[in-house]
């Protein structure tokens, strides 16, 4: 439901909105995951089931209030609240090496709630002089959340040792606390016809609590009342981030430059509690970011634009702490308060042609990302199968892509003909650990594909599109020495504007062949048959 309206001279409700959603699913699902480590092979079969309901109610409005001629105020406060239930059950069993390690049977049932206040205020003001202006703005998100969780599990592992168990019955309640500030202000001023200046300042706050409370079942009173430490745990964490900023702006005919320069400067402090015992962090973050934009114009029609940009991202408080997180069975979590900021460099280049005469469009674009520092999972099995994760650092991370797009019209008459051809590539460079020993991986991907658009005015309009994906992979120091696959799409898209319905027909094809090479065997293919998939909606 929405409304809006005038309500003086000066001020508009520009939104007004209620919603209600409610949704009930039901999945069923059977998956095999093969994992490749170094010396040996787990295979983990496992189906599950759920059944998930949810409720939700949305509340949203905008107010916009005009102060005089160059001056507005945009008001937008806004409300939500989500109910969830849900119930499950899954099975599944670890083997290596076609040895049973592990068996395990869960069964869950989740009742949840969880609201979200933000109320938001936007400033803006021009002045009489040309590409002057200020602006400011204070966005704020409060969120509660709370879910009772029962887990009821029966895990065995099947040592060399011998036959070990570990059976859980238990109430897990979550509480959960989000309070995010912030307030930016940015004044612009122009130092030429052509050349504006800006000095901008933002704060951000970031106050979280999360309590998380197992609670064992107890036989001898029927309820769950016995509280175990060893898996509860909680976390307080604030993070306030002070961050100036200043810019320049240069507007020519033919060309153009954007440039941006601010350092963030950060405070983070984290109590947390695991296994009963304290944790404490304090970290000073002082980490520099730029962003610059060159564009250069040929013709009122062809542009050329240059994009550069690096920024610093500071890793999850809750990857910091050298805490043991036992909740999983199956997994363990360890912190690493050693790790170190992820620094990432950025660098694209795009070019645009657009001749409305000849009604012939096209672009190339290419990007390249580096990073340094990577935050990455340091995963090792036991003889039991179950999987210890600790969290580590790793560089030389890199991507790059590059994609070309033509596109081409025809017109005669009522009739009207699109012609789009297509192609994409992209290159990943990947450092890794797999059972605590390094390996790398290089992955190239090519997609070439083409669209066409068939119309006739007020009749009938008729979209096919065809499209290959060819995917080489290589890895270093792994069992695993290549691996290709080939993919394939066609879909076919039929829109009647006398019946006002359109009509779909989609085939997706992935012809995969995978050749691996393993110690002792030569090579493996895989193939997938075709999926077909159609479906008819209407028009409104």
């Amino acid at each position: 439901m929405n409304y809006n309206d005038k309500l003086g001279k000066d001020a508009n409700l520009d939104n007004l909105s209620l919603q209600y959603t409610d949704s009930n699913t039901e999945t069923r699902s059977k998956a095999s995951k093969t994992t490749l480590l170094p010396d040996s092979t787990l295979k983990t079969d496992s189906e599950s089931s759920n059944e998930n309901e949810s409720r939700q109610y949305n509340f949203n409005s905008s107010v916009g209030i005009k102060l005089d001629s160059l001056t507005n105020i945009y008001i937008a406060p806004s409300f939500s609240k989500a109910e969830t239930f849900s119930s499950g059950q899954s099975i599944s069993s670890t083997l290596k090496d076609e040895k049973l390690l592990n068996e395990s049977k869960n069964s869950t049932q989740t009742k949840g709630e969880s609201n979200t206040f933000s109320p938001n205020i936007n400033f803006f003001k021009n002045f009489k002089k040309r590409n002057r202006s200020m602006m400011a703005m204070i966005n704020t998100s409060i969120t509660e959340s709370n879910n009772d969780n029962i887990n009821q599990s029966l895990n065995t592992f099947y040592k060399d040792s011998g036959m070990t168990t570990d059976n859980r019955n238990q109430l897990q309640k979550t509480r959960s606390q989000d309070n995010n500030y912030s307030f930016m202000a940015k004044y612009t001023e122009p130092i030429s016809d052509s050349a504006t200046i800006g000095i901008g300042l933002q704060y951000n706050s970031k106050l979280t609590r999360d309590i998380r409370d197992f609670n064992d079942f107890d036989p001898s009173t029927g309820q769950y009342s016995q509280y175990n430490t060893r898996l509860s745990n909680s976390m307080d964490q604030k993070i306030n981030q002070f961050t100036p900023e200043l810019s320049y702006y240069l507007y020519k005919k033919k060309f153009g430059l954007w440039a941006t320069v601010n350092v963030d400067i950060s405070e983070m402090d984290v109590n947390s509690v695991f296994n009963g015992q304290l944790y404490n962090l304090q970290k000073s973050f002082v980490l520099p970011k730029y962003s610059t934009n060159f564009r250069y114009s040929f013709t009122d029609r062809q542009s050329l634009i240059i994009s550069n940009s690096s920024s610093f991202t500071i890793p999850d408080a809750g990857k910091l702490i050298p805490y043991k997180d036992e909740s999983n069975p199956l997994i363990t979590n360890t912190g690493n308060p050693d790790l170190k900021n992820t620094w990432t460099n950025e660098t694209s280049v795009s070019f645009n042609s657009y001749n409305m005469v000849k009604n012939l469009n096209y672009h190339i674009m290419a990007g390249f990302t580096y990073r340094n520092n990577d935050v990455i999972n340091y995963s090792k099995y036991d003889n039991s199968g179950k999987q210890i994760i600790t969290y580590s650092n790793i560089s030389g991370n890199k991507n790059f892509s590059f994609s070309m797009g033509l596109t081409k019209t025809f017109k005669w008459n009522e009739h009207k003909l699109r012609i789009a051809p297509r192609f994409s590539m992209n290159y990943n460079y990947n450092n890794g650990f797999i059972n605590g020993e390094a390996f790398t991986s290089r992955a190239y991907n090519f997609n070439p594909g083409l669209n066409l658009n068939y119309e006739i005015k007020d009749i009938f309009t008729i979209k096919p599109s065809y499209s290959l994906g060819y995917s080489f992979s290589d890895y270093t120091n792994y069992n695993v020495n290549k691996v290709n696959t080939t993919s394939q799409s066609l879909k076919v898209e039929l829109t009647n504007y006398l019946f006002q319905k359109t009509f779909s027909l989609a085939m997706i094809s992935p012809t995969i062949q995978t050749p691996i090479l393993l110690p002792d065997l030569k090579r493996i293919f895989i193939s997938g048959m075709p999926a077909l998939d159609i479906h008819s909606t209407i028009n409104n």
